[in-house]
């Protein structure tokens, strides 16, 4: 059998517990794909916020330990880093100071530190980076330069999932808030820089790998489409109901939110005039007025 590839997974997120999109992707990709490859995980630690710290630092700690040990289960070393710290001043300037130009609360000098000194061990054959907030963390002379051939260190894969960059244009076409402009701005900037430096680009939906693309200076571009465990995922016909709909998802996330808003105004409708008794059900965490409002 031919030695098992290692990689080193760089992460600003912790991928666990299991509450959000971005965590459920990381969690079962490296879950699913470890059992051919050797995974080492860089992430930084969970952050409690808020005034009262002790029940939530507590939750978050134990959520953190039942994480790494399903990880190390499935045989994923995990390495954690101190999350970024500070208000949003003291945060953009740790990310100027690491020469971090696009200015975002997002960057942990302390994880960037652990990933400049396990690549410097060597051993490596892929580093892969989860989304352009984990790959800010990778150190400036890594990857490729422009349309040089050269590269710094291992094989790169960005796993970019969405373009950020589109998610804020669309935002502001839609209701032209001039911070959604230069959020586009930034993170365009952001993206275009750091697609360049990776060997291959993996995103989500066939419309992110075209806006991904355009930016990425003739790097591959892929799809790796979100999947299902239907294993553990099969319906009950037993606790079905009857002209009942849901629609789940965080509803403080952008995209969710316009998404439920357009169906229930668009869709719902004409859903109800041909059975009036239909119901729908929006489940979802920390819900945005918007959403709230459909309520009534």
């Amino acid at each position: 059998m031919a030695d098992r590839l290692k990689i080193l997974v760089v992460s600003d997120v912790f991928p666990y517990p299991l509450h959000d999109g971005n965590r459920l992707s990381i969690y079962h990709f490296l879950r699913v794909l470890a059992r051919r490859v050797d995974y080492t995980l860089l992430a930084c630690r969970p952050e409690a916020t808020g005034r009262d710290l002790g029940p939530e630092t507590e939750a978050l700690t134990e959520a953190f330990e039942e994480g790494r040990r399903r990880l190390a289960g499935h045989g994923i070393a995990v390495e954690t880093a101190a999350p970024p710290v500070g208000g949003r001043a003291a945060r953009a300037l740790a990310c100027l100071a690491a020469g971090r130009p696009w200015v975002n609360r997002f960057f942990s000098p302390t994880l960037a530190a652990l990933v400049a000194e396990r690549l410097a061990r060597g051993g490596w054959d892929v580093v892969q980076a989860e989304s352009i907030l984990g790959a800010q963390h990778l150190p400036r002379d890594f990857g490729r330069r422009g349309g040089a051939p050269a590269r710094h260190g291992p094989p790169s894969v960005l796993i970019a999932r969405d373009c950020l960059s589109l998610r804020h244009w669309r935002a502001f076409r839609r209701g032209g808030a001039p911070r959604e402009l230069l959020g586009w701005a930034k993170i365009r900037w952001m993206e275009r820089a750091l697609f360049r430096r990776f060997d291959r680009i993996m995103a989500i939906a066939e419309v992110d790998r075209h806006a991904m693309a355009r930016l990425a200076a003739g790097r591959p571009v892929g799809l790796l489409p979100n999947g299902v465990d239907c294993a553990a995922l099969r319906p009950d016909p037993a606790r079905e109901e009857p002209d009942t709909v849901a629609f789940t998802g965080a509803m403080d996330y952008p995209p969710n939110v316009d998404a439920a808003v357009f169906f229930v105004r668009q869709i719902w409708p004409a859903v109800r005039r041909r059975r009036p008794g239909a119901r729908l059900l929006i489940i979802g965490r920390d819900p945005t007025e918007a959403v709230r409002r459909l309520g009534d």
